[in-house]
């Protein structure tokens, strides 16, 4: 819930101005934001009670559309008690919100285009992070350092699953051009060890 480099929790508004700041897009039509909101912590635990999950997503959204003046569109990711404990129903809820993206991204909502070059207005160079998620940490880090070697990098893990079934790693570069980036994001896409990068 608290952002890796920010310091702010998601529902503080402060969190969604840093980053804005650190964004090198200019304008967006819409956000889409997929979270559970503390919905899939362990059974027991105070922070996956509804009213405060209902309030994280509240606070969220109004931070979020206060701060890019943009319409917002949520998509919990509310993972229920079998999805959290086969990895197959956990598999085929990814596999839905992958194509949940998919949809969104093509529906022509997400980011405003250059009129010119029909491309995201991205200024470059720029830092940009690929979120890369497996469902093995140490073969996720060994085909980062695969695809990015000879580069400068960082990379940390962010999260996993409940039961340790599925991995985040978070890696952090600087990219100079869009083709760079767009082969980058393919290049680790494509990787065997490799479920999803956002």
């Amino acid at each position: 819930d608290r952002g890796p480099d920010i310091g702010f929790r998601k529902a503080d508004r402060r969190f969604w101005e840093a980053v804005k700041l650190r964004l090198a897009i200019t304008s967006i039509r819409s956000i889409l934001i997929i979270d559970d909101f503390g919905f899939n912590e362990a059974k027991g635990d105070r922070y996956r009670e509804r009213a405060g999950v209902e309030a994280r997503q509240n606070e969220t959204v109004a931070s979020v559309s206060e701060i890019f003046q943009t319409s917002v569109a949520v998509m919990p990711f509310f993972l229920t008690g079998e999805e959290q404990e086969r990895k197959e129903a956990g598999a085929r809820r990814i596999a839905e919100t992958v194509r949940e993206i998919e949809r969104f991204l093509n529906s022509g909502d997400a980011i405003k285009m250059n009129e010119d070059e029909c491309k995201p207005l991205i200024a470059y160079p720029c830092r940009w992070v690929y979120k890369i998620i497996g469902r093995d940490l140490p073969l996720l880090q060994s085909a980062t350092a695969e695809i990015l070697s000879g580069r400068d990098y960082s990379a940390s893990p962010s999260r996993s699953s409940k039961g340790g079934a599925y991995h985040c790693l978070s890696v952090e570069l600087t990219v100079e051009s869009e083709s760079i980036r767009v082969g980058l994001y393919e290049m680790l896409r494509r990787h065997p060890a490799v479920i999803m990068v956002l």
